[in-house]
């Protein structure tokens, strides 16, 4: 079984359309159908030439801005990884700062402990 890929399928109908008479349509009013109208020019390799540098150039700003979107998504991909590690930096330092208050409390709660059992024992000597 064969599959058509979007790409191959849009390069096929690109091609079709480059390669195609570039007489227009016209309606006839009366009967509302429509009818190839012959033209003075039939197309030249020069005008296929130029169709085809169009679908080049086409192709190109399309890729371009492929890459530029891609680019753009990048950079704010980057800017929020920098915006969490700034806040993951904080929240560290904050971390740091709780866990040094929570030890010097636990000293001096030692400390205070400490005096208490000494007053206690001064009491009870006497």
């Amino acid at each position: 079984m064969t599959t058509i890929k979007p790409a191959s399928f849009a390069c096929a109908i690109a091609l079709l359309g480059a390669l195609g008479s570039p007489s227009r349509l016209h309606a006839q009013l009366p009967v509302g159908t429509w009818v190839r109208q012959p033209t003075a020019s039939m197309p030249t390799l020069a005008t296929l030439a130029d169709q085809l540098m169009n679908l080049a150039a086409e192709h190109a700003m399309l890729r371009e801005s492929i890459v530029t979107a891609a680019e753009w998504d990048n950079l704010a991909r980057q800017t929020r990884q920098g915006e969490l590690d700034a806040t993951l930096h904080s929240m560290r330092r904050w971390t740091q700062f709780l866990i040094g208050m929570v030890v010097v409390l636990m000293v001096v709660v030692l400390i205070l402990v400490g005096l208490v059992i000494i007053l206690l024992l001064r009491f009870s000597a006497t």
